[in-house]
Parts: C-alpha cells; structure tokens; sequence
C-alpha cells in the first residue's frame, strides 16, 4: 500500500525492542505507521526530520490495530508550511 500525510506523532517506546510508531494524519482521517529499528537506524534522517512523508509497505492487521509496515518512506515538501509534531527526542 502506499500513502502519504502529516507525521503528527513519532513514538519509540522503551519496551518495543527499538520499534518506532507514527501516526500519520490526511485528509481522511489517522492512520498507524510502524517502522522496524533496521529500517530505522537506515533512515534515521528521514524518519525523525521530515513532517509531511510518503509511506509505502504491507497493510497489517495485528489483533483489530491496523498500519502499514513502513518498507519505504519519502520525505514531501512542506510548501512553506509550518506545523509541529509531538516527537520522541
């Protein structure tokens, strides 16, 4: 599946064994992005800089929570625009 929106939350719990969770807002709704700490640690850049991303994976479906198994993500331009997500440091 490939989709795309505004990252308005990055998670990377203590317990998720170096697991990174976004959520990621478009014009339909919230949807759950789950990043893998390999992926993670290859894209680093992109996944804790960029807000507006391009996410491309698997859809999953792990006892009712649905979200894409991010395999690709692709930063898009803001187009000047400023907004804040509520990120891990």
């Amino acid at each position: 599946m490939r989709t795309a929106g505004l990252a308005i939350v990055k998670q990377r719990p203590g317990m998720a064994k170096g697991m990174v969770f976004l959520s990621v807002a478009d014009e339909t709704g919230i949807f759950n992005v789950m990043v893998t700490k390999e992926f993670f640690e290859r894209n680093r850049q992109t996944v804790t800089l960029c807000k507006f991303i391009s996410v491309e994976g698997p859809l999953q479906n792990d006892a009712g929570v649905v979200h894409v198994r991010c395999k690709r993500m692709t930063p898009l331009p803001g187009r000047g625009l400023e907004v804040e997500s509520h990120d891990f440091h």
